[in-house]
């Protein structure tokens, strides 16, 4: 199913039903059939500043359900849907279902060689010094994990591959950004922070050999694949081998998924950072983000690595004990 939404700017009644035409002159108008939908439909009175906000759900150009300004129009049961509909949606819901198997198989896989990896580590003694070493908004998602979290070793552990993890991304941030130069946050929010379907790429589902093979164009996959190079080369000299190879995939990708996090949090504290009356800032870095935790999304951030889950009470009793340094 996909859900469409649009502003529309005029509706004109034919004999059978509604065009709906959205503000988009490149868009085609959206029809609706009386045969679904047999009430009134607007124009009714608005104000120059409303807007019509139309949704739409549909499976190819069925449509499932129509809202109009959060009004439901309609809905077809799905009992009710053409035989072609019901078939597409159940194979549809069997590679969903096919997919979210291989994918637990693969967590299971990845947290198994994970454990395994970790018991070559020995223990950090410096563990804390070295998370107060890293910028502000990575250092408090560590520092929550490391003192709220389990304190089992084995979770300790963890926390200390997490933080190797982070300054690698910290590093890959501060090799191509300057937070303090016009734009430099900005600009790294807008090549880190913005992803294609709120994912990092390349997944670690993906075997990069075969992206390359399948581009096999090494101009192209030199740009799209720039950041899992870096990633990549970063972990060999920073990590211990790694000899499981989804393993490394996921290591990859999360220092990745990190970054694009940091970047977006970052630009968010940047931007709102209280100053005086000269621009001037008045609060240390720490304090900016006491003040502004609750909207800093790494802070949030969970993985197969740190699964831990903390409730917004612990969080913020964190965020009011702790300095943060």
């Amino acid at each position: 199913m996909k859900k469409k939404s649009c502003w529309v700017k005029k509706i004109k009644p034919t004999d059978n039903g509604w065009n709906l035409y959205p503000i988009d002159e490149d868009e085609k108008p959206i029809f609706i059939s009386r045969e679904n939908y047999a009430g009134k439909m607007p124009p009714f009175f608005k104000w120059p500043w409303q807007r019509v906000n139309l949704e739409v759900l549909q499976v190819d150009d069925f449509q499932v359900s129509v809202s109009i300004n959060d009004i439901n129009l309609f809905e077809i049961p799905e009992k009710n849907y053409p035989e072609e509909i019901q078939k597409r949606l159940s194979y549809g819901q069997k590679l969903e279902k096919d997919y979210e198997a291989s994918k637990k198989k693969n967590e299971e896989a990845i947290v198994k060689a994970l454990n395994g990896y970790l018991q070559t580590w020995p223990k950090n003694p410096h563990l804390e010094s070295q998370i107060s070493e890293l910028k502000i908004c990575f250092r408090p998602y560590l520092q929550l994990h490391l003192f709220k979290g389990p304190s089992a070793f084995e979770y300790v552990q963890k926390v200390n591959l997490m933080t190797k993890l982070c300054e690698i991304a910290q590093r890959i941030y501060y090799r191509h950004f300057d937070e303090k130069s016009l734009l430099g946050t900005t600009s790294a929010y807008l090549k880190y922070g913005i992803q294609l379907f709120n994912e990092v790429f390349p997944s670690y589902e993906l075997r990069v050999e075969e992206i390359e093979q399948a581009v096999n164009d090494k101009s192209k996959t030199d740009v799209t694949l720039a950041d899992y190079y870096e990633a990549d080369r970063l972990l060999t000299e920073v990590l211990p081998p790694i000899e499981d190879e989804l393993l490394k995939r996921y290591l990859n990708y999360t220092v990745r998924d990190i970054l694009r996090y940091y970047a977006r949090d970052l630009e968010k504290l940047s931007n709102h950072y209280l100053t005086d009356a000269w621009g001037n800032r008045i609060c240390t870095n720490e304090r900016e983000y006491q003040r502004q935790f609750e909207s800093m999304e790494l802070l949030k951030y969970h993985s197969l690595i740190l699964p831990e889950q903390f409730s917004d009470q612990t969080i913020k009793e964190f965020i009011t004990r702790y300095t943060l340094k």
